[in-house]
């Protein structure tokens, strides 16, 4: 074999390699960091702006949710929370917020599941669901009052709070459905996510199906399969 053929054999292989990583699914399940306790005091006892009580949040929004939170809708219910508080004065510290949510998995307080959607595990879209680390459990429940666990059963969720903002967030939703009537849900969002540039559709397609999850849920929409096993969107009348 000579330089040239070893060379192009070398290449081959190459190519090869990486068309098959390419074709890999993506790994399922948490990602958890080491738990480093003073890191997760810190935070939990930390005065913020986003919210008047660290440990009330992540108890009531991903302690008692299944299979925790999505940064969106974190990002979402911590938005509500702030405006309620301030009376809708000043703007929501989006960057902080973030900040934390890092610090809290850089510390092990918070795991990573990484989930695709409709359960496809070839896809090469992840969203990342923020838990409570197992081995942090503890660590917050110290910080976690009685009234706080007491009342945590019946704290309002986000669409609970304001309906006529979640009616409001859903405009694009139920104009679309009045005016097509029952749609494929995939392929009404994905009429709607059209205008957006390629750096923002995914973020769009996500708040859409966060926000009819939210629909379903407060009985504004309602959603059926189709015998072909598509998710079929109405109005609820």
């Amino acid at each position: 074999m000579n330089s040239r053929t070893a060379l192009v054999a070398v290449t081959r292989e190459k190519q090869a390699t990486a068309e098959l990583v390419a074709h890999q699914p993506f790994p399922i399940g948490r990602d958890t960091r080491p738990l480093h306790a003073e890191q997760c005091e810190a935070l939990l006892t930390a005065t913020c702006e986003w919210t008047e009580s660290i440990p009330s949040f992540l108890f009531r929004n991903i302690a008692l949710r299944d299979g925790g939170g999505c940064y969106s809708q974190l990002k979402e219910i911590a938005q509500q929370e702030f405006h309620s508080t301030t009376s809708g004065q000043g703007t929501f510290p989006a960057t902080q917020f973030a900040d934390f949510l890092e610090a809290a998995y850089r510390s092990g307080l918070l795991t990573k599941n990484f989930i695709s959607p409709n359960g496809d595990i070839y896809s090469p879209d992840r969203v990342a669901m923020y838990e409570i680390s197992p081995s942090a459990h503890a660590i917050l429940a110290q910080h976690i009052s009685t009234d706080i666990e007491a009342r945590a059963a019946t704290v309002p969720t986000i669409a609970e709070i304001d309906i006529s903002h979640l009616r409001e967030e859903l405009a694009p939703i139920l104009e679309h459905l009045h005016q097509r009537g029952p749609s494929v849900r995939d392929s009404m969002i994905d009429i709607l996510t059209r205008s957006a540039s390629d750096d923002e559709v995914q973020t769009q397609w996500d708040r859409f199906e966060d926000l009819i999850d939210q629909g379903i849920e407060q009985k504004i929409l309602s959603q059926e399969e189709s015998k072909l096993g598509a998710s079929v969107l109405s109005i609820v009348t």
